[in-house]
């Protein structure tokens, strides 16, 4: 019977009521059998009595020479395995034929897994499995012996497109390379490391290895008998039992869990496409009971990813990685381009898979660089949605085996039809606004636009037919279809690109067939059924484009938007820096295999771009990864040239063209430009100066400004004022004392302009606020009850001044926001627990509020951020020593902070708690709580660029104390005076303050932190202009640099400059550009100059100029530097010489560039030529002696000052870039003696400072400063 499918299929099954009632049935008995199953089958996951898991005396990690491991338990006898295999048969739990008794230590000389279990009797204890590296055997592994240990020769079974030979070498061409050499073991450890354990026959059996039948799932026609392996765990779905560890690149344990894996993806599977598959990891309980299925940690770094995961993916870099079949876009591979796109995703306020990078290895074989990212699931949705479960999502995505049809992963597809049936794709006629408020209370308008301008910005094209995902929660009060990035990885690559005019292909709905499988109803109505729909039809409304414009507007051209281009260059940096060295492993895992490995005869496909094909890599020439020349040069790119077109083609001018496609589709309109603004977000300073402007000069007066403080557009839904928007006129200024979210508009008559939309908070020390005791497992009466109900976190205000925790939020470990108009006074406590409720039934009074997601019982990091998003409070809690373990005595105890003022990023300012449960809000109780600590104010400094060293102006922390009070004490900062940070965005300064004298019985250190942002500095990289003779060939192009700062040289650039030239041996005379590009650097902003290559028919005069001896700074340019001389065959050539920069100029130290231009008297015989030459300038020496200085017991210390001998070029003290520092060890109370004067400090870039102490004299004896105080003792007597 065949059971039709309305619209788009439903993979949840069929809608008929009885239908369903009958699967219902069913299902019920299959999982009663299942149960019945798991529970009788005596399989490994499901052991009668589970004994203690055997102990290894090595840690799995890295190692380099061999060792004797030796295995222990406390009861049964172990059994092990080096292979891969488990000791135990998972499906029936009897002993494996791999098996081996344990009777004493095991010889580890190369790279081994090593799996163990006890067993005593029917009763087993888990298989616990350590993967030992050996790096040295990892570079050198090879096909032989990697299938002399029972690998296939195939990576997969044979088809119709031909076969697919297994490639396991690490490519010695690419190791072996001088690029590389040396480099193999910090390559390795740049990186965590995953390892991935299993029977060899789970990947390669020719029946049910799932590697070697990469398209195998549930369902799948080419599969019509099913999977024949029995997993009890998860029948019928292509899993395979698994070991799964995280080495962290130190070497140490990040987690070990037994789980299930599948392949995943879709096309990605076919064995044509590429030999790296992706993998889809599962944690159940099944596999895992000891821990409870699921597996806590913290695996991403990003704020609020979750820290519990049931699946995530293992992704293998997609179509752009090196070992894909089309040679097009393995070229442009980068391995980044998905990760950037979830990144920016999340970045624009959505919903996001959260990813990491890995180096895996699968039983001890180096698989390749990896993307380890959550998969997008109704568990995923579940973990990010607090109070729903997995049942309450219905999820749409498009399923290639119904030729992307849109199906319902989980729940169904009722109401995504109905939202289908309110737009009618095939209509013409503009949607009313009455139908668009109907249509926005299903499908979220702004997540729908912004996933648009996400696509069409990063350029996807596997797409709008598939590569989609759009959900929504079935219950709650928002159940609007919302959307989220993935499968990104063909973005990111054209910078002229256009997808916005892409269109859907019609398709038939897909239903059961007689034989189990999906095939087309013919019968029915053709489909359209993706989102593109939905975006098409709403974009007939005037208010929808609106809705686009703003959002535009906010992510693309605002200049702090997340597609901006300077949040595109940051984020690529950020990503490429992370794999930066691990593409040194990829290249030789995989670099060759389209060169080298990959059979030729496989090319079928008329639209298959297999060959030529040249070696991959990072940085390698291409005469060398391309030694026969079967490539043209200009279809050849590494990964540094690719990273280099990014930061500087794609990221600037991305946003710009993407602009004029929406102007030209007629989707972005603005008649008025947003107004002015003095700040865009961010901390305001104290008062007077918490202002903001907003001005209408953008619009030369035209219309009004239009603005709200309270998060609310000022225009509203199809065009009116918004209530309480306030007329700003041309120009305003508005005061910031809280926390706000200014929304800002001019308007003209009916126009309005973008939403300008900004948040701002006031400058106030949060570092005061610190995270104060973390009850991360607590204990319960029974086991029935969850612990999780009883965490709970306690902060503490350890400052003087109350502080306003609007918009302050947990955004790391767990999540919560603090609501407006919250504060917590000087010495008040603020709890915030997991379950109110549990909490106020065992404390017996109510937390503050609840947060979302738990405490990791493996530790994790809980950080803090401020209203603007600023992170201001870190903790990074562990488990183990030397952090304190709550087991044992401690058990059910809470993490307590030893006193407020300790520094509780250190693990030796923590306790267990004094109590069971803990003390939520109240002292922690452990000691007298100590000194007060004193308040520190320190306002974020201002910009500084890169190349500038951290002043004074910086580092200029006070304490706020009573005038009549002091603090006395010293000042620590990390990093310290003088040092130069690199650019980067919210930078992290951090000073200890510790008090002396009398202070120090008062006062306890204090230490506070405060950020500051480091702008790029300017770069100017221009092409060197050149000539050459006709039919000569080109002259070695070259390029002249201005801007590098803080003794950085050409090579110290991230990514090199290219430079070209049209002009060719055979061109004529004429003049050609020399074109610069592709140079990159996280610290500057690079602009480039072209050059001109000059072809002449005349006489070539050369320039004899060599490099000038060093010289001091101070010292002026003459002839002794500048004297370069014109021949020409030897022979003296008549003309003048211009220098740059002229005679008599006094160069900072540091080397130079000088350049000189020759013009020949003789104009019609000779051409005029350019040369340049390098000069070093050394720091001139400058002595800073502290003068001494004299004082009478019991008075206060004298001024101290110094004496400067050195100066030059009428440099005076403050020329310094660093002024310095005068100290003695002597106070007000000191007894009479000698006390050393010190000078430090200072620092300046054309200075060779030294630094002479000097004595201050403590005398009993009246010390006279001036003439007038010697005479009046005097005219007393």
């Amino acid at each position: 019977m065949l059971a039709t499918m309305r619209g788009s299929a439903n993979r949840a099954g069929p809608t008929n009521r009885r239908h369903r009632s009958l699967i219902n049935a069913t299902s019920i008995m299959v999982l009663l059998l299942l149960l019945c199953n798991l529970y009788l089958v005596p399989g490994e996951a499901q052991a009668q009595t589970a004994l203690a898991a055997p102990t290894f005396s090595h840690q799995r990690g890295f190692y380099n020479s061999a060792f004797s491991l030796t295995l222990s338990a406390p009861a049964g006898q172990i059994y092990y395995t080096t292979n891969g295999a488990s000791p135990v048969n998972f499906s029936t739990g009897a002993l494996s034929p791999h098996a081996n008794q344990y009777t004493g230590p095991i010889s580890i000389n190369t790279t081994t897994v090593v799996r163990a279990v006890a067993i005593s009797g029917s009763n087993k204890s888990p298989v616990v499995t350590h993967t030992y590296i050996f790096l040295a055997a990892v570079r050198n592994q090879n096909d032989a012996t990697v299938k002399a240990a029972g690998w296939p020769d195939r990576f997969a079974a044979d088809d119709d497109r031909g076969y697919y030979p297994a490639d396991y070498e690490m490519d010695p061409e690419v190791l072996n390379h001088p690029n590389n050499a040396g480099k193999f073991e910090s390559v390795m450890r740049s990186l965590p490391t995953l390892s991935i354990v299993t029977d060899l026959d789970n990947l390669w059996h020719p029946d049910y290895g799932i590697y070697y039948n990469p398209n195998a799932k549930e369902g799948h026609e080419d599969y019509p008998a099913g999977d024949p392996f029995d997993n009890p765990v998860s029948p019928g779905k292509w899993e395979r039992p698994v070991s799964i560890e995280w080495i962290n690149p130190d070497g140490t344990t990040g987690f070990h869990q037994n789980g299930g894996m599948r392949m995943h993806g879709q096309a990605s599977r076919r064995p044509r496409r590429t030999p790296k598959k992706t993998f889809r990891l599962y944690f159940k309980k099944g596999y895992s009971p000891e821990v409870g299925g699921n597996l806590e940690f913290q695996l991403f770094d990003q704020p609020g990813a979750s820290n519990k995961f049931d699946r995530l993916v293992v992704r293998m870099g997609g179509n752009r990685s090196w070992p894909y079949f089309d040679r097009d876009q393995r070229r442009e591979a980068d391995y980044v381009n998905d990760e950037w796109a979830r990144r920016a995703w999340g970045d624009m306020g959505h919903l996001t898979s959260h990813g990491t990078y890995v180096h895996l290895y699968l039983n001890g074989v180096y698989w390749g660089l990896y993307n380890v990212a959550e998969r997008i699931d109704e568990k995923f949705l579940a973990a990010y949605h607090p109070g729903l479960s997995e049942d309450d999502f219905d999820l749409i995505e498009s399923d290639e085996d119904q030729d992307d049809n849109s199906v319902a992963s989980a729940g169904t597809m009722d109401a995504y039809n109905e939202l289908l049936a309110l737009i009618n794709p095939r209509s013409t006629t503009p949607i009313t606004n009455d139908e668009y408020n109907i249509i926005k209370t299903k499908v979220d308008v702004i997540s729908l636009a912004d996933y648009f301008i996400h696509v069409h910005y990063i350029g996807k094209t596997d797409w709008p037919d598939h590569n989609y995902n759009v959900y929504r929660a079935r219950v709650g009060p928002d159940t609007r279809f919302k959307f989220i990035a993935w499968d990104n990885d063909s973005g990111l690559n054209k910078v002229e690109q256009n997808t916005t005019l892409l269109t859907e292909t019609e398709t038939y709905p897909y239903i059961m067939g007689p034989d189990g499988t999906m095939v087309p109803d013919t019968t029915q109505p053709l489909m359209l059924d993706a989102p593109l729909q939905i975006f098409n039809r709403l974009l007939t409304n005037p208010e929808f484009r609106q809705v686009v414009t703003d959002r535009f507007y906010k992510h693309v051209l605002d200049p702090k938007g997340a597609l901006a281009p300077d949040a595109c260059r940051q984020r690529y940096i950020e990503l490429t820096d992370i794999i930066d060295q691990a593409v040194i492993a990829e290249s030789a895992r995989w670099g060759d295999y389209s060169r080298d490995v990959y059979p030729p005869t496989n090319f079928i496909d008329i639209d298959d771009k297999p060959f030529p094909a040249y070696l991959h890599s990072r940085d390698l020439p291409n005469d060398y990864t391309d030694p026969t020349n079967a490539v043209d040069d200009k279809f050849q790119k590494n990964w540094l040239q690719v990273r280099a077109e990014k930061l500087s083609i794609y990221c600037p001018n991305r946003g710009n063209i993407v602009l004029s496609q929406y102007q030209a589709n007629g989707w972005y309109e603005a008649p008025l430009n947003v107004p002015g603004i003095s700040q865009r977000g961010g901390l305001v300073p104290p008062e007077p100066n918490n202002k903001i402007t907003l001005n209408n000069t953008t619009n030369n007066g035209t219309g009004d400004i239009y603005y709200t403080l309270n998060g609310v557009d000022p225009r509203q839904e199809f065009g009116a004022v918004a209530p309480g928007a306030i007329n700003g006129g041309d120009s305003v200024t508005i005061t910031i004392n809280r926390a706000t979210t200014l929304k800002a508009r001019v308007r003209n008559g009916n126009s309005w302009s973008p939403l300008l939309e900004y948040t701002f908070a006031p400058t106030q020390p949060l570092q005061n606020l610190i995270i104060n005791e973390i009850h991360y497992n607590p204990s319960v009466p029974s086991a029935a009850q969850d612990p999780k109900r009883y965490e709970f976190i306690e902060l503490y205000n350890k400052g003087a001044t109350p502080l306003q925790l609007d918009g302050v939020k947990f955004s790391r470990g767990i999540s919560f926001e603090f609501p407006a108009n919250t504060t917590i006074l000087p010495g008040q406590f603020l709890v915030l627990a997991s379950d109110a409720a549990f909490f106020q039934l065992r404390y017996g009074f109510a937390p503050f509020g609840e947060f979302s997601g738990s405490l990791a019982n493996e530790g994790e990091a809980l950080e803090l951020f401020d209203a603007v998003g600023n992170p201001f409070g870190r903790v990074d809690y562990k488990v183990t020593a030397p952090w304190p373990e709550l087991t044992g005595a401690n058990a059910g105890r809470s993490l307590s902070l030893f006193s407020p003022t300790s520094d509780n990023t250190v693990p030796g300012s923590w306790r267990a708690s004094l109590q069971e449960h803990g003390t939520p809000g109240q002292p922690n109780g452990h000691t007298d709580q100590g000194p007060q600590t004193p308040s520190i104010l320190w306002l974020k400094p201002a910009p500084i660029t890169y190349g500038e060293p951290l002043t004074t102006a910086q580092l200029n922390a006070t304490i706020i104390a009573p005038p009549d009070m002091p603090v006395q004490g010293t000042w620590t900062y990390d990093p310290p005076l003088g040092t130069v940070l690199n650019a980067g965005y919210g930078q992290t300064l951090k000073v200890t303050f510790t008090p002396t004298g009398s202070s120090a019985s008062i006062y306890g250190p204090a230490t506070i932190t405060t950020q500051i942002d480091v702008l790029r500095a300017p770069l100017t990289i221009a092409a060197e202009n050149k000539v050459k003779a006709v039919g000569a060939p080109n002259p070695l192009l070259t390029v002249l640099y201005s801007g590098l700062v803080n003794g950085d040289t050409p090579d110290s650039l991230d990514v090199p400059p290219m430079v070209s030239t049209t002009a060719t041996t055979s061109s004529p005379v004429g003049q050609y550009p020399i074109t610069v590009w592709g140079a990159a650097d996280a610290n500057y902003e690079i602009t480039f100059v072209d050059g001109t290559l000059t072809v002449t028919d005349k006489k070539i005069p050369v320039i004899n100029w060599a490099d000038p001896a060093v010289i001091t700074y101070g010292t002026a340019l003459s002839s002794a530097q500048l004297n370069a001389t014109a021949r020409y065959n030897g022979q003296p050539v008549a003309g003048s010489f211009k220098y740059d920069p002229p005679a008599g100029t006094v160069l900072n130290a540091g080397s130079h560039l000088l350049k000189v231009t020759f013009t020949p008297a003789d104009k019609n015989t000779y051409e005029t030529v350019t040369h340049s030459v390098m000069i070093h300038v050394a720091k001139a020496p400058l002595t800073i002696r502290a003068d001494n200085k004299r004082k009478q017991v019991g008075t206060p210390n004298p001024p101290l000052t110094a004496t400067y001998i050195g100066f030059v070029n009428g440099d005076t003290p403050a020329s310094l870039d660093v002024p310095p520092i005068l100290s003695t060890t002597a106070t007000t109370d000191s007894p009479v003696g000698q006390y050393p004067i010190t000078v430090t400090g200072a620092m300046d870039a054309n200075y060779a400072i030294t630094f002479i102490e000097g004595i201050l004299t403590v005398t009993d004896e009246p010390v006279f400063t001036n003439e007038r105080q010697v005479m009046l003792p005097m005219l007393t007597r």
